[in-house]
């Protein structure tokens, strides 16, 4: 795919006032200004952006995506343990509803990587866990092998 005509802000180097990328296999291969842009390669999809801004994706450095599940109420509710202040045993990733549609959110506006953790009213609040929104499958086959597990050695599940 190649994005042409985009304000590109690298957060890296120089922003490209007016610029190209190239993406292959879903990695940028190639950035530059316009100037130096190639021509789109037969069956390359191309997208001018007509000078709109193109960031890098995003960073959420506390969230707690996946620890509050919508519409299932208290149940759902993984976030804070109220019944003690001090979690420092409680791990992000026991908690995540790989199903959440906070997921699909986050990816749809532009975040790469989140990190859940639970607790904001604890002030030891226990164990993060960085995701990737897009690889959310993986938590799903962790999800499901645990609760596998836990049904095989006769444990309740979370």
């Amino acid at each position: 795919m190649l994005l042409t005509n985009a304000e590109i802000w690298t957060m890296d180097q120089e922003d490209i006032p007016r610029g190209f990328v190239r993406i292959r296999d879903g990695v940028i291969s190639t950035l530059g200004e316009m100037s130096i842009c190639p021509k789109a390669e037969e069956g390359e999809e191309m997208l001018d952006l007509g000078g709109r801004v193109l960031l890098p994706g995003f960073i959420d450095a506390h969230s707690h995506v996946g620890l509050f599940s919508s519409g299932l109420g208290a149940e759902g509710d993984d976030i804070n343990e109220d019944a003690d202040p001090n979690t420092p045993h409680l791990r992000a990733v026991d908690g995540i509803d790989p199903f959440d549609t906070a997921f699909a959110e986050a990816r749809e506006s532009g975040v790469t990587c989140v990190v859940v953790g639970p607790g904001s009213a604890n002030p030891v609040a226990g164990q993060l866990c960085a995701v990737k929104p897009q690889d959310a499958g993986w938590i799903k086959w962790w999800w499901r092998s645990r609760w596998r597990s836990n049904l095989r050695w006769e444990r309740i599940p979370k």
